[in-house]
C-alpha cells in the first residue's frame, strides 16, 4: 500500500506549511479562504454516496458539454479524487525553478475521465490572467484517451473576474489567452484551432449556491433503512452545508 500524502487533510496541511506570515490568514478557522472551502466540500463529496449526491452535482453542471455530463455521472463512483494535486508544468521538459506550473484544487481521474476542478471562493473571488488557458491546455494534453473535464465552482454565475479582462465569460477568457500559452506548452497532440472549438465540449460550470440548493434537495429526498447510517449521511450533508454558509 502506498502511504504518500494523499488524504484532503494531509494535503492541505502541507500547502499551509508554505504560507509563512500569512499563516495568520488562517485563524477563524480559514473563513473564506479558498483551500479551506475546497477541502471541507471535497472531503464530503467523497464520502457521501456519490451517485446521489456528487453525481448530481454533476448532472448539473450548466454548460454544453453534455457527453463530458454522462460520463461524470456514470464516473463518479469510479473517480479518485485528489486535492491539491502536485505541480503540472506547462513545458514538462523545464527545471523545476524555471517551470510554468498548474496547479488544479481537484484532480479527478478513472479510466474514462480526466478532469479538472477550479474552486473559487464565494466572496470576492478573481482569476489569474492565463490561469484558465493554462489549466484547459494542461487538461487536454495530459488526458490522452480518457475524455477530458473543466469544471468551475465558483461564487456565481458567470461572468468571472479576471486580471486585466475584467468580467468576462469563462471560455472568453481562455481564448483571450490561449495563443500566448499555446506557444509556452511543450507538444499538444492537437492543434491551437482544434483546441479552441474544444472548449464548449470541455468546460462546464456551477454555483456555490446551486450546490448547496442540491445537498439541500437530496438528503431530503434520501432513504435508508438502516438509521445509523441514514444519520451519518445526514451528519455529512450538515457539515457540507455549513461550510457553504460559513464561507459566504
Amino acid at each position: 500500500m502506498d502511504y504518500q500524502n494523499s488524504t484532503v487533510i494531509g494535503r492541505l496541511v502541507a500547502e499551509i506549511s508554505w504560507q509563512g506570515n500569512k499563516i495568520k490568514q488562517y485563524r477563524n478557522g480559514g473563513r473564506g479562504i479558498e483551500n479551506i472551502l475546497t477541502a471541507e466540500i471535497i472531503l464530503a463529496l467523497d464520502l457521501l454516496p456519490r451517485s446521489w449526491f456528487l453525481g448530481e452535482i454533476f448532472k448539473n453542471l450548466n454548460g454544453t458539454a453534455h457527453e463530458v455530463k454522462e460520463k461524470l455521472v456514470a464516473e463518479a463512483e469510479n473517480l479518485d479524487i485528489t486535492f491539491l494535486s502536485d505541480h503540472i508544468y506547462l513545458d514538462r521538459n523545464t527545471s523545476h525553478e524555471k517551470g510554468i506550473a498548474v496547479d488544479p484544487d481537484v484532480v479527478l481521474t478513472s479510466d474514462e475521465i480526466y478532469g479538472f476542478i477550479e474552486v473559487k471562493r464565494i466572496r470576492g473571488n478573481k482569476f489569474q490572467f492565463e490561469q484558465l488557458a493554462r489549466e484547459y491546455l494542461v487538461l487536454t494534453r495530459d488526458a490522452l484517451d480518457r475524455t477530458p473535464a473543466f469544471l468551475l465552482f465558483l461564487g456565481r454565475k458567470p461572468p468571472i473576474k479576471v486580471d486585466e479582462l475584467g468580467y468576462v465569460e469563462p471560455k472568453e477568457a481562455i481564448l483571450k489567452t490561449i495563443d500566448d500559452v499555446y506557444g509556452k506548452l511543450d507538444k499538444h497532440p492537437a492543434s491551437l484551432d482544434e483546441l479552441k472549438q474544444s472548449i464548449d465540449a470541455t468546460l462546464l460550470w456551477i454555483s456555490w449556491q446551486e450546490i448547496a440548493n442540491i445537498i439541500e434537495r437530496q438528503i431530503s429526498d434520501f432513504e435508508c433503512n438502516n438509521q445509523s447510517v441514514y444519520l451519518s449521511i445526514q451528519r455529512t450533508c450538515k457539515l457540507l452545508q455549513r461550510a457553504i454558509v460559513w464561507h459566504s
